[in-house]
């Protein structure tokens, strides 16, 4: 409550410095089915007050599950069980407030103050972080969706506004796990990775872009199944999905480019959307019947699979039909 949030938000800055992808989690979350499965590591920052009784019991819940509990050394209310992480928390409006200056002064709290109390601690979970960089060259971003992880590697140096972009070449990203295949989506190319101590590691430029999108998975794709409803007609929708395909199975949400093609040949739209999502396309009335294609590509690799969507003319209906009485206000 109050600034509270800010305090919070200190340490979300901090922690995902380090690649450690966090969530803000409430009490009230808590109440309803404990603390989410997805969590491994919780912190609990500048707690002044103990929890609420139900936020206690989630927390004995978690740590008893195999969870791992961390407090800020500034909190009087400490959890059971929690390991201290020494350091004082300082949010924005402790620093210099929503001004250019507080970026950096943000960079010098972690550099200065957090940054080896919490990798030393975070190590000490033994929970390995999904993707992480050099922090004083930028900061990784993890998300999975199904068999396949995505990781934003934004560039971001030390000392500098992040509205300053500098070019890097060959920022090493170490990426949790081995055997993964890791895609470059920017340049549609596989990075070189080798293993170390567990962890794939591969080198991305952030040379044009302060940003790229790496995309994991443990085999490339193999197929796409591209399905249309049957019984379209003008004056209708087209109606179409796709899978992709890998070598374990169905690869989730990856993302698709769908074109759509008029029975001409000529091109009527292109789509975005993640794999398994049904998509709509309308079919104006006056436009013309016959086979309509649609072609799917997913961008993790561009394989393509198009498909022919036979497609009959609109239901007759009269050019002009009575519609009913109509009442002329104020006569």
């Amino acid at each position: 409550s109050g600034r509270s949030y800010y305090t919070y938000h200190a340490m979300y800055y901090h922690l995902t410095r380090l690649g450690a992808c966090p969530d803000v989690l409430s009490e009230e979350t808590t109440w309803n089915g404990g603390v989410p499965e997805r969590c491994r590591v919780l912190v609990v920052v500048a707690q002044q007050q103990p929890f609420d009784p139900r936020t206690e019991k989630a927390l004995k819940d978690f740590t008893a599950r195999g969870g791992k509990l961390l407090v800020t050394s500034d909190s009087t209310f400490r959890p059971e069980g929690a390991a201290v992480v020494e350091g004082e928390v300082k949010n924005i409006w402790q620093l210099s407030g929503f001004h250019a200056d507080a970026h950096r002064d943000m960079w010098k709290q972690f550099a200065d103050a957090w940054r080896r109390p919490l990798e030393e601690a975070l190590a000490a979970t033994g929970v390995p972080a999904a993707a992480t960089t050099d922090p004083e060259q930028g900061y990784c971003l993890a998300m999975d969706a199904g068999p396949v992880r995505y990781v934003a590697v934004i560039a971001d140096a030390k000392d500098r506004h992040y509205r300053e972009f500098v070019p890097t070449e060959q920022l090493p990203v170490s990426l949790e796990g081995t055997g993964w295949t890791v895609r470059d989506l920017a340049k549609q190319a596989t990075l070189p990775a080798a293993e170390e101590d567990g962890r794939t590691v591969v080198k991305v430029d952030l040379v044009n872009e302060p940003a790229v999108l790496l995309a994991l998975c443990k085999g490339a794709p193999q197929a796409v199944a591209l399905r249309a409803r049957t019984g379209a007609r003008l004056g209708g929708e087209l109606v179409f999905d796709c899978a992709v395909q890998g070598q374990g199975g169905d690869l989730g949400p990856v993302p698709v480019r769908y074109t759509v093609f008029g029975p001409g040949g000529d091109e009527r739209a292109s789509l975005y959307a993640g794999a398994g999502d049904e998509m709509t396309w309308p079919l104006p009335a006056l436009d013309a019947e016959g086979p309509w294609r649609v072609a799917a590509q997913e961008l993790l690799t561009g394989l393509e699979a198009s498909l022919d969507v036979p497609v009959a003319p609109a239901e007759g209906r009269p050019l002009v039909e009575p519609i009913g009485e109509v009442h002329v206000v104020n006569e």
